[in-house]
């Protein structure tokens, strides 16, 4: 299932953002990203390849799940 970019709702999201708990094209993301040092400074993780999924913030084992709402 694709999921679409929390900021402009068009394109794929290909990275989840944490700190801003978005999902994001790359278009989207440069934007966001690079209009400032500190949000330049967020970590970002790809959604298309599993091994870079983020671990759950509890057990810090499993891997986090975004839910889309």
């Amino acid at each position: 299932m694709r999921t679409l970019c929390d900021v402009c709702e068009n394109a794929a999201a290909i990275l989840f953002c944490a700190a801003d708990e978005a999902a994001l094209c790359r278009s989207c993301d440069d934007k966001v990203h690079m209009c400032n040092k500190l949000a330049s400074r967020h970590v970002r993780v790809g959604l298309a390849d599993p091994s870079d999924v983020p671990r759950c913030d509890i057990c810090e084992n499993a891997p986090g799940i975004y839910m889309d709402s």
